[in-house]
């Protein structure tokens, strides 16, 4: 039986091909997460966890494989999805928005605005 550090978990797990981050398992073995190996207590004040039951707990947590991604499944839209296609729709409507523009006025090329000084 060997025990282990917060600081070895991370080499531990990854040695026997869990891909897990150093940052993961600190977050993961906090006492207010409470959702990691289970630790076998204190040396001092350093909490240690006992090697076998660290990598039996990472083994009952994997999960089945994930399921390919299927097109044909309508996919849940975030928010910046909905805002540019709404914005190429109104770019769209624009393109196809006739000249609505009062004839005889001239436009001017520096301001865009219409003259209002020109006869008509």
């Amino acid at each position: 039986m060997a025990f282990v550090t917060r600081r070895q978990l991370g080499p531990l797990f990854r040695s026997r091909g869990y891909p897990i981050g150093d940052s993961t398992v600190t977050k993961i073995t906090l006492p207010s997460r409470d959702c990691g190996p289970p630790s076998a207590g204190f040396f001092g004040r350093t909490r240690i966890w006992d090697e076998e039951v660290a990598l039996d707990w990472a083994k009952a947590n994997l999960t089945p494989e994930a399921k390919p991604f299927d097109a044909e499944k309508p996919q849940i839209e975030t928010p910046t999805v909905i805002e540019a296609r709404r914005r190429k729709q109104i770019k769209a409507s624009e393109k196809e928005r006739p000249d609505v523009s009062a004839p005889g006025r001239e436009q001017l090329p520096s301001t865009g605005r219409k003259d209002s000084n020109v006869d008509t």
